[in-house]
């Protein structure tokens, strides 16, 4: 397999579904059909231009069926007033690209831009350039680590907000959250958790382990008070910490793993 490929492709799916990213909620199917197609034909345009021809009318054909497929789960979540329901469609719809991102990854054999997409996208020809002159191996290292970043800091939050869900910490909707762990703590809990986590992952790729613990020390510090007044707030804060922490670094292992062979 190509890691470079792997890495490539797993940057371009998983900035799509940040940068595109589909509300629980927008009103009719239509809309949730458009920011599908919007975040499909990004994830087409930057791919293309790597595969061959004949792996590119599979790919087309994946990556508009999985945005469609993904569309009609969240519209039956929402028809359903069902926020976890949207949450596992997102986080298992993010999983799932990454699989088939690895299976077609193993079908191509080089990471090279087709002669017809250096004509057709001559404007990043520069771009090009600055592929061809990196040395694979570090290239593929690089790409594949952002790529982990991508996942964990941003689209992991769904699973989180899942777990928080299924064993009752917040409401199925943020609407319906409990008294005890408001709206507004559940919005600061996604903002700090995004930050935790990038926090989190810059220091396991640096190896720097030891100044995880001083991270999440200084958390509860901040959170002292409110972890002591409220029995609801501690369970929330717990297992959306423990969720971040496991959950980066079950990214950053399994990494690891596969760039033992890069």
């Amino acid at each position: 397999m190509n890691y470079t490929v792997l890495g490539y492709a797993l940057c371009v799916i998983f900035s799509a579904r940040i940068i595109i990213a589909c509300p629980i909620s927008l009103g009719r199917f239509k809309n949730v059909l458009l920011v599908s197609f919007f975040r499909a034909v990004f994830e087409i345009v930057f791919l293309l231009p790597f595969v061959n021809r004949h792996t590119a009318l599979l790919i087309i054909v994946l990556i508009a069926g999985t945005n469609l497929l993904e569309s009609l789960f969240l519209r039956l979540a929402e028809k359903r007033n069902r926020g976890a329901d949207a949450n596992a469609t997102k986080f298992l719809f993010s999983i799932l690209s990454a699989i088939l991102v690895f299976l077609i990854s193993s079908l191509n054999l080089n990471f090279e831009p087709a002669q017809w997409a250096k004509v057709f996208y001559g404007s990043m020809s520069a771009w090009f350039l600055f592929l061809e002159s990196i040395e694979p191996v570090s290239l593929g290292r690089v790409l594949l680590s952002f790529s982990g970043f991508l996942f964990s800091v941003f689209l992991i939050n769904d699973g989180i907000l899942l777990l928080l869900n299924k064993y009752q910490i917040i409401g199925s909707t943020e609407a319906s959250a409990s008294e005890s762990v408001s709206t507004k703590n559940i919005q600061r809990g996604k903002v700090i958790g995004v930050l935790e986590r990038a926090v989190l992952y810059l220091l396991m790729l640096t190896g720097d382990y030891s100044a995880i613990g001083f991270v999440l020390a200084a958390k509860t510090l901040v959170r002292f008070k409110e972890l002591e007044d409220s029995k609801d707030f501690a369970e929330y804060f717990l297992i959306g910490t423990l969720a971040s922490l496991g959950g980066t670094i079950l990214i950053r292992f399994l990494l690891l793993f596969f760039m033992n062979g890069v």
